[in-house]
């Protein structure tokens, strides 16, 4: 990963994409990485793509690792490429999208930043390392498979707090990615925090059902 911010700095900005593609695949354990994401947004500024500056920003928001100061990154990444490309008054849509699933979403038509063949870096993704598969799968829009791994690790968890966490915020991930908001990834949470309210997961796995080749640039509307 320091490679891409030393190939940038030095003005190699598309050695820089390169690089980080290649990166993806060896180490799917980056793509929930905020440096990693800083970097890639730092090379693609750097080689004059502004058309592409979304998409690095919604990689982040849609793989970025559910935890606070990732999220902040996140959504701050991708208030500073709508600013940059389209104005502030976007960026303040997205921001009223993320407190209303039904408003519109600036990201919904966005791509992802191609790094590569999705189903390429999965395959790549050891079976042992299951965040960096989880990482592959997600950023592939795999999602239902995302989440029964994610589901997967959560049974295997019992007793151990630390997997148990990862596994939660894993499936946290899954509502952030397939939603492109945090509204159902914190009521998930909440419910397994105090067991209140009503657990969205049942409703997630049936929206995938009916709509199994859905990708991140369809969020719930």
């Amino acid at each position: 990963m320091f490679h891409v911010y030393a190939l940038t700095n030095a003005g190699r900005c598309d050695e820089a994409l390169a690089a980080a593609k290649q990166d993806a695949k060896l180490r799917p354990l980056l793509l929930s990485n905020d440096e990693f994401f800083q970097a890639l947004y730092g090379a693609v500024s750097g080689a004059k793509k502004p058309d592409q500056l979304l998409s690095v920003a919604k990689l982040a928001f849609v793989l970025s690792d559910f935890q606070e100061g990732s999220l902040t990154r996140a959504t701050e990444l991708v208030t500073k490429a709508l600013t940059a490309t389209q104005g502030p008054g976007v960026a303040i849509q997205f921001a009223k999208s993320q407190e209303d699933a039904t408003a519109p979403n600036p990201l919904k038509d966005v791509p992802l930043l191609d790094l590569g063949d999705g189903k390429a870096i999965v395959a790549a993704a050891a079976e042992t390392d299951t965040d960096g598969r989880f990482n592959a799968l997600l950023y592939a829009g795999t999602l239902a498979e995302a989440l029964e791994l994610a589901k997967e690790q959560l049974r295997t968890s019992a007793g151990v707090d630390w997997r148990m966490a990862t596994a939660l915020r894993n499936l946290a991930r899954c509502f952030k990615a397939h939603d492109l908001n945090l509204l159902r990834a914190n009521q998930f949470l909440e419910f397994h925090r105090t067991g209140a309210g009503v657990n969205p997961l049942p409703e997630l796995e049936a929206e995938l059902a009916a709509a199994p080749t859905a990708t991140p640039t369809e969020p719930r509307q």
